[in-house]
């Protein structure tokens, strides 16, 4: 996940996931692993990286925007309404 941690290098970017890509082939012409362990093996590690980081990093700022929607009632009037709050 040090892609997330590093926005605004993709050449770095590029670097990371062509030397795991790379790692990854590299097992599979050896006849080290089946193409198959290779590629479940990069989405557990993928899906699992992304979970800790985005759980546990000081660094991360959900990117999803937060809607809210509540019923309201006033007793003084009587009145029902509905308040929508957005958070950007």
């Amino acid at each position: 996940m040090i892609v997330e941690e590093t926005p605004g290098h993709p050449w770095l970017h590029v670097l990371m996931y062509g030397l795991a890509t790379g790692v990854a082939v590299g097992r599979v012409t050896g006849e080290n692993h089946f193409p198959s362990d290779a590629l479940v093996g990069s989405v557990i590690g993928y899906t699992v990286g992304g979970y800790v980081y985005h759980h546990h990093s000081a660094y991360y700022e959900p990117k999803t925007k937060s809607i809210r929607i509540e019923p309201l009632y006033n007793p003084a009037t009587a009145s029902y309404g509905i308040s929508v709050s957005v958070r950007p």
